[in-house]
């Protein structure tokens, strides 16, 4: 989580894993993976109300899981049975749906952050997770039907 000092050091180690995972099956396995990790603490975060945080690992989250319909796209243009990634994606993603709803009704709308020294900005946290529902349910179509 962030603020360990071994925090930054994950954060490195995940780029750095990208170019181990580099064939089509071990990237979809890798960004799941990622995906779920930054959700996990995307939700500890805002159940912290750490909201700046919980939003940028949110965004990560989003980010790992919007490469997998092109990924499996790639797998089956390659002449691999991408069957199982299929369905594994399309319940990791209502998985996903079912934990930032039930953020969604414990968070506040918007928020104000403010730094200590700095201009107040709004966080529209509400929006933010409505938008990453949206892509859950995309990437699920989408996957269903590749």
């Amino acid at each position: 989580m962030p603020g360990n000092r071994l925090y930054r050091v994950s954060r490195i180690l995940d780029g750095l894993k990208r170019y181990w995972y580099w064939g089509t099956i071990a990237s979809i396995e890798y960004r799941m993976n990622l995906s779920d990790k930054y959700l996990v603490e995307a939700k500890t975060l805002f159940e912290y109300k750490q909201y700046l945080l919980a939003t940028d690992a949110l965004k990560r989250s989003d980010s790992e899981i919007s490469y997998l319909p092109g990924l499996v796209s790639r797998g089956r243009s390659g002449g691999k049975d991408m069957g199982v990634f299929r369905t594994s994606i399309a319940e990791e993603a209502s998985v996903h749906e079912e934990v930032l709803r039930n953020l969604l009704t414990g968070v506040p709308p918007e928020f104000e952050w403010a730094p200590e020294n700095g201009k107040v900005s709004v966080l529209p946290l509400g929006k933010l997770l409505e938008q990453s529902i949206v892509l859950r349910m995309r990437i699920r179509s989408q996957v269903k039907k590749s």
